[in-house]
């Protein structure tokens, strides 16, 4: 059995994608749909107040073939799924063994590989959602050292080096991760309403934050002045596939 889609998907078309983890010798399907993480009023911004292109990443929700309590989410880095792409994948099975697939092809190729994988808290839980009974939108606060990060390569993919697009790509991406596990699990859509870009080092409020610390109340204070949409009531830093 599979699962019905949340109550905002963009597309009934499937995209199918199959791909074996090297690890177990199990291949698996995943079946997605477009669904939007970002909320109506979704907005990029730089801290520099430089211009920066508005376009985002399709997100996509689907079901695993063999698994009737799995769930995957996707995003999508570049091109369009009925050509030349490269798209991202997180797929999570009933034992709560977690994968991440990259799905790539190219005009000679077709690639679908695991590139990490994660095992399990504890399982998932056996009533499962995908319908919106809440929701709640969040801000992203990308803060320097994040988009600044390192020239080097970790799990498949380079580190942003100042790659505002791939930033951008992997807020989504993580957001849309986080957004499909509460979805799933307890039925409460997490959309995405800004991504704040600290491109610049000066005036990051978080360059001295320290792993670990505990929250900054003077965070909470900068987001409350400055952006006044909604109170701000948490601040937390995240990174890539959470």
């Amino acid at each position: 059995s599979s699962a019905t889609l949340a109550n905002d998907t963009q597309s009934t078309t499937n995209e199918n994608i199959r791909f074996t983890d090297p690890n177990t010798s199990n291949s698996y399907t995943v079946s997605l749909d477009q669904s939007y993480v970002q909320s109506s009023n979704f907005e990029i911004s730089l801290a520099s107040k430089k211009s920066v292109t508005q376009n985002t990443p399709k997100t996509y929700l689907g079901t695993v073939s063999g698994s009737s309590n799995g769930y995957a989410s996707a995003a999508l880095e570049s091109g369009s799924l009925d050509s030349n792409h490269v798209l991202w994948i997180d797929v999570v099975l009933d034992s709560g063994y977690e994968m991440l697939v990259k799905s790539e092809q190219t005009s000679t190729t077709q690639k679908n590989e695991v590139i990490d994988n994660r095992t399990p808290l504890s399982d998932i839980p056996s009533v499962y959602h995908w319908k919106t009974f809440q929701s709640l939108e969040t801000k992203i606060d990308a803060i320097y050292s994040y988009n600044q990060a390192y020239d080097v390569s970790y799990a498949g993919y380079e580190y942003y080096n100042k790659d505002i697009d791939k930033v951008i790509f992997w807020v989504t991406f993580t957001h849309n991760v986080v957004r499909a596990l509460f979805l799933h699990d307890i039925g409460l859509n997490i959309k995405m309403n800004k991504i704040l870009v600290r491109d610049d080092e000066n005036g990051d409020p978080y360059k001295d934050y320290k792993a670990g610390s505990k929250q900054d109340p003077d965070l909470n204070k900068y987001w409350n002045i400055g952006d006044k949409q909604a109170p701000q009531q948490q601040v937390a830093l995240i990174h890539n596939w959470c």
